[in-house]
């Protein structure tokens, strides 16, 4: 870790305490399996682990405050936290600098759970949320970039080269790795960016990268063992979650498809619709023309 060097402390006296983060795991639901909990704010690049792209707890500025330079920042708990050749605190009342990290190389985005941000990049770093030191690092052995991690019940999934990793959230200790998931006896690799992966429903969800279309599969978090995989159609983007469904994009069709996470059946599709966003029963999609909310037990599983 010597090539990391943490810059003087600006704002003296600057104390975080970050939102209860991801839950121990000793809570069960009647399936056995373990309910994500959220971190307080926007946690990562998509919101949240179910990358739901919302967040209750911010509350919008009437004026613009102060500005500065970032990428993709994420909020949690009264402070902001950027990425680039360097990583950031500031704090969102007033924009001052509380500390800075320098890292080998430019950060590919940003995780904040449980008092530790999570940084990928050249490889995934965890840096201690209150003071900027490093915690651990741990690189996957690809020639990839890290994508920034997805972090539930105290694990720490990333993306590398095709392959899923997941660490030991809280000291870096790798616990199991995949490099293909079989559907229908194709062996298929994990497509590549961040948002094409989730943690809802007490399992890992990632996109498949398949000759002639994609696939989907449903990882046990714990030891990454397969629950169920399938197939959808080619040109499958990024995944969203909420109440049981699966917001599944698809760039080439233009088209938002729900995917119900208990039957493993596309449910309905939203026509003209890229980006997607969950809150509780509705999506929320932009197509070419406007942005609109769907209440998923409205959407029409033909036309859209």
């Amino acid at each position: 870790m010597e090539h990391w060097n943490r810059r003087s402390v600006l704002a003296t006296g600057a104390v975080l305490t970050l939102g209860t983060g991801v839950a121990a795991g000793k809570t069960k639901r009647t399936d056995g399996s373990t309910p994500f909990v959220e971190a307080d704010g926007w946690s990562s690049i998509d919101g949240g682990a179910q990358r739901a792209r919302r967040a209750s707890a911010i509350e919008p500025p009437a004026t613009v405050a102060w500005r500065t330079d970032g990428n993709e920042p994420v909020v949690v708990d009264g402070t902001a936290y950027l990425g680039g050749e360097s990583v950031r605190a500031l704090d969102t009342a007033d924009g001052s600098l509380a500390w800075e990290t320098d890292l080998d190389g430019r950060t590919l985005g940003l995780t904040v759970v449980d008092g530790t941000v999570y940084a990928g990049g050249a490889e995934l770093v965890a840096l201690d949320a209150t003071t900027g030191d490093a915690e651990w690092s741990s690189g996957v052995g690809s020639d990839g970039d890290v994508s920034p991690p997805v972090v539930a019940s105290g694990t720490a999934y990333v993306l590398d080269g095709g392959s899923l990793y997941a660490f030991d959230a809280s000291d870096g200790t790798h616990r199991w790795e995949r490099d293909t998931v079989t559907v229908n006896g194709q062996a298929m690799s994990l497509q590549s960016s961040p948002s094409q992966l989730v943690a809802a429903n007490g399992s890992i969800w990632a996109v498949l990268d398949g000759s002639g279309s994609d696939g989907l599969a449903e990882l046990d978090p714990e030891t990454g063992e397969t629950r169920w995989s399938g197939y959808v159609d080619a040109g499958t983007g990024g995944l969203a979650a909420t109440d049981g469904t699966l917001l599944v994009e698809n760039n080439s069709l233009e088209a938002v498809y729900t995917f119900d996470a208990e039957t493993k059946s596309t449910e309905h599709k939203i026509n003209d619709a890229y980006v997607t966003a969950a809150d509780t029963g509705v999506a929320v999609t932009q197509g070419r023309y406007q942005l609109e909310t769907t209440p998923l037990e409205d959407a029409d599983a033909t036309d859209g």
